[in-house]
């Protein structure tokens, strides 16, 4: 067996490069859990291991999975709108209404983990981390400019952590991953930014097809087990991940393109309530003040370029979309009816790193969503294989603002669905 890791991480690695990425958003722009199975309890995952797509979690949790294989799909359906304009005409109350198209997304997920012996386990998962993507047509945004009619961003975002972990007793486990990134980016319709000469190189503003970008970085974990294994503890961290510069975009994102991976970290708890009921929950913070062009302040009651030069778009200290940092609680219920079927529920609540004033600019990223409720099973036809599906939907929430700068007034909107389906070998 110990041969076949050479070999997976190269077909899990070529298989994840060959699939196209969907892109997505729930807590911020990440993903709300990985996997099927965490879907379904609401996206915990730090101290409860479920499949081999929980290394993206906590890499430490791999050793309590065994030697599986585990491939799914999610497709999942993000509603989103925007407005722009004065509260006294167009639909909902604003000018310039336009609901963005591309409605529905296949997005996939696999992994594969195998024990080296009783204390040593490697594993490897492919997962789309998140992403954001919208397509307005009209583009309310184009006020006479040409070459302009259709409106958008794609950002789409995928990671590979490599995993190992090592059971140094009895409770305690730690583990970690090399993390490794791809990431691609397009952006329609801008145009009318380089005409209000908001940005510093109008020429790799918009339009410029998609760009691709490389990264990597680190992810560590511990998963202990205490009172005759009913509760478990869980702690992760994981690094930036580092990715190379959307050169076709240097004039929009700060840093000349620059697009880092957020650094992240989260605990968690699982309680076996009764032999048959595990109750886990997670709490995890999404640094978004550590990337430029997500976290540095766009405009609102005024333009910051327009009166600092050094805050142009694409500058090192450029206009962005003005997220803050993003705290996300998620409980789930595991209930293990029979050998053949498991029943799981969840809810997951992160609130909005959009602040009011900063919609103007986040008109082309709505990510608004903030209370996210699922359920999901699990059906075991045998000791070997397993089928799981989940269900996600996230409810609609409003964001708005007047008094803008660009805009009179900007509204944005958004609500989710999300159906997983995954299948899973037993070794």
């Amino acid at each position: 067996m110990k041969t076949l890791i050479p070999k997976i991480l190269v077909v899990s690695i070529a298989a994840a490069c060959a699939l196209p990425l969907a892109a997505h958003a729930t807590n911020g722009y990440f993903a709300p859990g990985y996997g099927a199975a965490a879907i379904g309890m609401g996206g915990v995952g730090v101290a409860f291991a479920q499949d081999s797509l929980s290394a993206a979690a906590n890499p430490a949790g791999i050793v309590d999975v065994g030697m599986r294989a585990d491939l799914g799909f999610g497709l999942f359906n993000p509603e989103r709108s925007a407005a722009i304009g004065t509260p006294a005409g167009g639909a909902g109350g604003f000018n310039g209404y336009s609901e963005s198209s591309n409605r529905y997304y296949l997005i996939p997920g696999m992994g594969y983990t195998m024990p080296w012996d009783e204390k040593l386990s490697f594993g490897v998962a492919v997962i789309g981390n998140g992403g954001m993507n919208t397509t307005y047509k009209p583009n309310f945004f184009a006020l006479g400019a040409t070459g302009s009619e259709t409106l958008g961003i794609n950002l789409v975002q995928m990671l590979i952590p490599i995993t190992a972990a090592y059971k140094t007793d009895e409770h305690n486990a730690f583990g970690v991953s090399a993390v490794l990134g791809v990431q691609a980016f397009s952006a329609r319709g801008l145009q009318t930014f380089g005409l209000f000469g908001i940005s510093s190189d109008p020429a790799h503003l918009t339009n410029n097809g998609t760009d691709y970008s490389q990264g990597a970085g680190v992810r560590l974990g511990w998963r202990g087990k205490y009172f005759d294994d009913k509760v478990t503890f869980g702690a992760t961290y994981a690094s930036k991940v580092y990715m190379s510069r959307f050169s076709k975009y240097s004039g929009l994102f700060a840093g000349g393109g620059s697009f880092d991976i957020p650094s992240n970290y989260a605990l968690g708890i699982a309680v076996k309530a009764t032999p048959a009921t595990t109750i886990a929950f997670d709490v995890e913070r999404i640094l978004y003040s550590g990337i430029p062009s997500v976290h540095q302040r766009g405009p609102s009651s005024t333009i910051p370029a327009a009166t600092d030069p050094s805050t142009l778009l694409g500058l090192d200290n450029g206009m962005g979309f003005g997220w803050n940092n993003q705290t996300v609680y998620k409980l789930g219920v595991n209930y293990k009816y029979n050998d053949f079927w498991t029943l799981r529920a969840g809810y997951n609540y992160g609130k909005s790193p959009i602040p009011d004033d900063q919609v103007t600019f986040n008109t082309l990223a709505p990510a608004t969503v903030e209370k996210h409720y699922t359920i999901g099973f699990t059906y075991n036809p045998n000791k070997s294989s397993a089928i799981t599906m989940a269900y996600l939907r996230a409810a609609n929430n409003v964001q708005q603002s007047c008094g803008l700068a660009l805009v009179t007034c900007a509204r944005i909107q958004m609500y989710q669905n999300d159906i997983e389906l995954a299948y899973s070998w037993k070794f």
